[in-house]
This record gives C-alpha cells, structure tokens and sequence, in this order.
C-alpha cells in the first residue's frame, strides 16, 4: 500500500490525495487546467458537424450517422456514471491523463475508422473517455490553497461595481421604467 492511500471506516481503501504528492495550483496550471477542459468537452461535439461528410464516406444515410453522435453522448453519460466516481478512489490525476490519452486515441481510431461500426464504437469510447473535465475541477480545488479557494467578490468596505439592474433596484416600488415599452 503506498503512503497515498489508507482505508476508511468501511475498509476499503482510499486515496487521501496528500498535497505533498501534487503541485501548487499557480495561474499557469489554472489555465493549462481551464483550456484542456474546454477543448475535451469540446470532443463529444466535434463530430456533429462531420456527420453529412463522414456518412459519404461510408456511405451511410444521415439518419445512421446522427448514431454516432448519439453514441458519443450515451459514451459520456457512461462515463459519469462509471468513471467519474473512481476520482474518489484512486488518484486524480492519473485517471486525467488516462482519460485524456484514451481520448487522443478514440479520436484517432475515429479518423482511421475503415467502417462505420468501428467509426460508432470508438465514437463511444471517445464519450467515454471525455469524462476529464469532471476530474479536472475537483483536481484543481484540491491542488488550491485554502485562502485561493474562496475569494470575496469586494472587500469590506469597497463599493459595489456599477450593475445595469441597479438603478432598477434603486426606484421606488410603482416608479421603475419598463424596459419593453416606450410611449
């Protein structure tokens, strides 16, 4: 048993993710976090607009190829559903770089796909595999230090930034404009 893990109360054994183990969460890494995010989730949409071009290539009818997409989000639901609880159990960050090199190679089977059953399969593991945004954020909450975890919106006695419902708020009750009608 490593140092990282030890057992709960029922026994089993779980991952106490110990900072010592893991990076300090700087501005860089929030960004390279937040742009990975972004482009993974992006994964599960890209093929929608391919559908017509890649039902071509197979020779398949549209209807077929809505399948695909269709198999990449129940491949994402999937995912939630069994993957992203193992986030609890083992380390974070291997099952991040796990899921995203599991992503790299769905999509690379899915643009070699000789067929379009071996295009709808890997498309499901592509869903499947692009369950690393929902590591990533509690990744990156642990990595931050308590002080970076909640940051107050203003300080104590600092003024409110100017907001375009505030002068609605500040109108006596009866006197506020309506913003849909002129006369």
């Amino acid at each position: 048993m490593s140092p990282e893990t030890a057992r709960g109360r029922s026994g089993r054994r779980i991952n106490d993710h110990s900072a010592a183990a893991h990076p300090p969460l700087t501005g860089g890494l929030l960004r390279l976090l937040a742009v990975a995010s972004g482009l993974m989730i992006a994964n599960i949409y890209y093929n929608q607009s391919l559908l017509v071009i890649m039902g071509r290539d197979f020779r398949v009818s549209s209807a077929a190829m809505a399948a695909v997409a269709v198999a990449t989000q129940l491949g994402f639901a999937s995912g939630l559903l069994l993957l992203v609880p193992l986030g609890d159990l083992l380390d974070r960050k291997a099952l991040i770089v796990g899921s995203a090199a599991a992503a790299t190679m769905a999509m690379v089977a899915i643009a070699l796909s000789p067929n379009f059953t071996f295009a709808l399969i890997a498309s499901y593991v592509l869903g499947l595999a692009c369950i690393t945004p929902q590591l990533i954020v509690p990744y990156a909450a642990h990595l931050a230090e308590p002080a970076q975890r909640t940051r107050p919106r203003r300080q104590p006695g600092q003024k409110s930034p100017p907001c375009c419902h505030q002068s609605a708020r500040a109108a006596p009750r009866g006197k506020r404009q309506s913003s849909s009608r002129t006369r």
